[in-house]
């Protein structure tokens, strides 16, 4: 389970249900990764590394990621779809860091691609609007969870989770 944050562009008019489905009607029909989306990558990396300096990069066709095993985010990008993601590790004062952290990083992700961090948690933009109810969802769920929940490192995901859980084998 994560806290996921989608970077979309929500035509003039439109509704965030609206661009998402035009993030989902793509995915749908996955494709390698163009020379579009490695330049935004290239945009977004260095917007992003200096605030995830330990971050490793993974590489694929259709798949580039920064995986921070410390924090457990994780930014991917696969075919014209950008995700930021973190598990829900965080409760209290530690759910609230997280959420400025992932703030900065959404805010350096914004800045290089001139999308709109959503967060499908709160239906809202998550920089103006999403971010302030953020914590209380970090600590719903870990109260859902497991009652008193605290970030344990055994939880963690291993860095390159994402690129795993995507290009999985069928058992």
């Amino acid at each position: 389970m994560s806290f996921d944050l989608y970077f979309l562009k929500r035509e003039p008019g439109g509704t965030w249900q609206d661009a998402m489905e035009r993030l989902e009607e793509a995915a749908a029909d996955p494709a390698p990764l163009d020379d579009t989306d490695l330049a935004r990558w290239d945009a977004v990396r260095g917007r992003v590394r200096p605030l995830l300096p330990r971050a490793e990069e993974f590489t694929g066709e259709s798949h580039l990621e920064l995986s921070d095993a410390d924090s457990g985010i994780q930014l991917s990008l696969s075919h014209r779809e950008l995700a930021l993601t973190t598990p829900y590790w965080y409760s209290g004062t530690d759910a609230q860091a997280m959420v400025d952290r992932l703030r900065s990083v959404a805010i350096a992700v914004e800045t290089a691609t001139g999308l709109t961090a959503y967060d499908p948690q709160a239906d809202a933009a998550f920089v103006s609007d999403g971010d302030a109810t953020a914590a209380a969802a970090f600590d719903q769920v870990a109260a859902a969870v497991r009652p008193g929940a605290e970030r344990s490192a055994h939880r963690r995901a291993a860095p390159g989770y994402l690129l795993r859980r995507i290009f999985r084998r069928p058992s």
